[in-house]
């Protein structure tokens, strides 16, 4: 820089950071808006076919209980949506997944959701460790998912996932 420039402060890097944040977060949600027009494109031309949501999580065992809280939310939320006609006109419906709150079963999970070839869009996986598990897959496949409970950083390390939650630096 000229000498009449003095060189950035730390608070104008951390300003610049907060700008990347902020243009991640834009950028996200772009790629959400995208993914759901490309899946109004595809069923626009089969009026009343279903649009299949799968919903991945630890529904046995120690976290059953937060599983069947996530599935029965869903469940009301598309079940008012669908009884107002659907997203332009195709229901849609939920496959529920139980991959035990285990990584390894969780990629047993995400390889059969993303085999099942209906789906859409994957809600879920209840915890970091089975969100980071399943997202090379989901990614290959060029599916989308959302976790509302996974808290890691590098869950949403692939473009392919997402949260609509804190990440452990946020909260930090």
């Amino acid at each position: 820089l000229p000498p009449s420039i003095p060189p950035p402060t730390q608070d104008v890097q951390h300003a610049r950071g907060s700008r990347r944040r902020w243009g991640a977060g834009i950028l996200t949600l772009l790629a959400v808006a995208a993914a759901i027009a490309a899946i109004l494109i595809l069923q626009r031309e089969q009026p009343g076919t279903p649009i299949y949501v799968a919903i991945a999580g630890g529904m046995s065992g120690s976290g059953a209980a937060t599983g069947q809280e996530t599935v029965q939310s869903a469940q009301l939320y598309f079940g008012r949506l669908n009884a107002g006609g659907g997203i332009n006109g195709h229901p849609v419906e939920l496959l529920v997944y139980d991959d035990q709150n285990e990584p390894a079963v969780a990629k047993q999970m995400a390889q059969e959701i993303v085999d099942d070839g209906r789906i859409m869009l994957v809600i879920g996986h209840s915890t970091s460790s089975t969100s980071v598990a399943a997202s090379p897959i989901y990614e290959a496949a060029g599916l989308p998912a959302i976790t509302s409970t996974a808290t890691a950083d590098n869950v949403t390390q692939s473009p392919w996932y997402f949260r609509s939650v804190f990440s452990n630096s946020t909260q930090g």
